[in-house]
């Protein structure tokens, strides 16, 4: 401990009130309950802090529920909404799944409700898997205005209304596009 209360832990000349200084690439500070622990690293080139064993890392704020979780197998939630930037808006994103039009249904339009205040919708992506060309066996994820199959039928484009997203085939010869799975891929702002 120096005159001016500053405490050092592998230290003599602590330059803030607690510092921990080891050599490069060791822990540091180490806070556990038996079973979950976490700590800081330093290594050569960065500094580190998280679990050291097998639990996810979670950052929170206000004392609030855990808003960033780095899960064990490395993958990252992050609850509520994302900024990508200072001015930019808060995002969320929800994927919706479902089937395309029946077979032999009259109409070429399929509507996908998606509970969202449309002029707040920022972008839709849309797949269809089917079978091009029919027949070959090779399943593909099919995105809107494709023309690469245009002569054997797997074309469609969409619009979105303040209801739903509407997915319509540009005619009733898009066989390979009927009753086939479909994905709508959609980000938000909150």
């Amino acid at each position: 401990i120096t005159d001016n209360g500053f405490v050092g832990v592998g230290t003599t000349t602590p330059q803030t009130i607690f510092e921990v200084r080891t050599p490069s690439d060791s822990y540091g500070i180490q806070h556990t309950n038996g079973t979950v622990t976490m700590g800081t690293f330093v290594g050569t080139a960065s500094g580190e802090i998280g679990t050291r064993t097998n639990h996810p890392f979670k950052l929170y704020s206000n004392n609030n529920t855990a808003s960033v979780i780095l899960e064990t197998d490395g993958k990252t939630t992050i609850r509520n909404s994302t900024k990508l930037g200072f001015d930019a808006p808060p995002i969320k994103q929800k994927l919706i799944t479902g089937y395309n039009i029946p077979l032999g249904d009259p109409d070429v339009a399929v509507f996908i409700p998606h509970g969202l205040t449309a002029n707040k919708i920022l972008a839709v992506n849309i797949f269809i898997e089917a079978e091009v060309p029919v027949g070959s066996g090779d399943v593909r994820q099919v995105p809107p205005n494709y023309s690469g199959f245009s002569s054997i039928g797997a074309q469609y484009n969409y619009t979105i209304s303040p209801n739903s997203i509407r997915v319509e085939l540009f005619d009733f010869v898009q066989f390979a596009l009927y009753d086939k799975p479909i994905r709508v891929f959609i980000t938000y702002e909150e």
